[in-house]
């Protein structure tokens, strides 16, 4: 199925790397190219975030209404950070008769879409967010065996989810920092993979930093992360991307 050539933008990478205040921020700063991204909502099992809005950041839905809406209509499902995720092929596939699509998610189904764009033949844009460089991965792995540097990604990934939590006034009970856990568990195997995807937008400004708070005052790598974001959107290329195609010592 060939679609003209409207694509699907994808925005992955780690919980917290700050992928929420990127695309917010992008459509804020850059209101041409809101115009011309539809969003596809995806499902996800979670609770909603204080700052969420139902039917913009997700359709959230129990684990059991999920499933059971895969059960009537073509939804791709899948398992991901401790939670059940799905996004409908038929709502994708409606926006691109028109218009660009734009997912912002996690990696697993981030990858799931890109499957799907080349055996539908459609364009996919792919950018991964790294709160690391490759640069700084490269001494990570010269000074660390293959286990610690596993935990030192954890931790460093799990101490950002903490003050995110903190941020939003969430209280840490048992249930909720074993997904937070869970998430930064599962940042060194989505870095594992973030060569597959097209663009990869260092950005050590994540969820948990203040460099988001005001959208007319960005500052760091918030603000550098949204200017490489349009750019490759806009014209394909940013002097602020790094590929990873020939990286994968993990």
């Amino acid at each position: 199925m060939m679609l003209d050539t409207n694509r699907l933008v994808i925005l992955t990478g780690p919980s917290c790397v700050g992928k929420t205040p990127l695309e917010r921020s992008l459509r804020h700063i850059y209101p041409e190219i809101d115009k011309k991204l539809i969003r596809l909502v995806a499902y996800n099992s979670r609770a909603m975030r204080p700052v969420e809005i139902e039917g913009i950041d997700y359709y959230f839905r129990s684990r059991e209404q999920i499933q059971q809406l895969a059960k009537q209509n073509e939804i791709v499902l899948m398992e991901a950070r401790g939670d059940l995720h799905g996004f409908d092929i038929n709502e994708l596939q409606n926006i691109l008769k028109h218009s660009d699509a734009f997912y912002e998610g996690n990696t697993f189904m981030a990858s799931e879409m890109q499957s799907l764009g080349n055996s539908q033949n459609f364009p996919v844009l792919s950018i991964f967010l790294s709160p690391f460089s490759q640069s700084e991965l490269e001494d990570l792995i010269k000074l660390f065996t293959i286990p610690e540097l596993k935990d030192h990604i954890y931790n460093h990934m799990l101490q950002k989810l903490i003050r995110r939590a903190d941020n939003f006034k969430i209280s840490l009970t048992d249930k909720i920092l074993e997904n937070l856990k869970h998430r930064a568990k599962d940042s060194y195997h989505e870095l594992s993979i973030a060569h597959t995807f097209d663009h990869i937008i260092v950005n050590h400004d994540g969820e948990d930093s203040p460099n988001w708070d005001d959208p007319d005052n960005l500052q760091g790598d918030a603000l550098r992360s949204v200017h490489s974001l349009a750019g490759l959107i806009t014209t394909g290329n940013n002097l602020n991307i790094e590929n990873w195609n020939n990286f994968r010592s993990f």
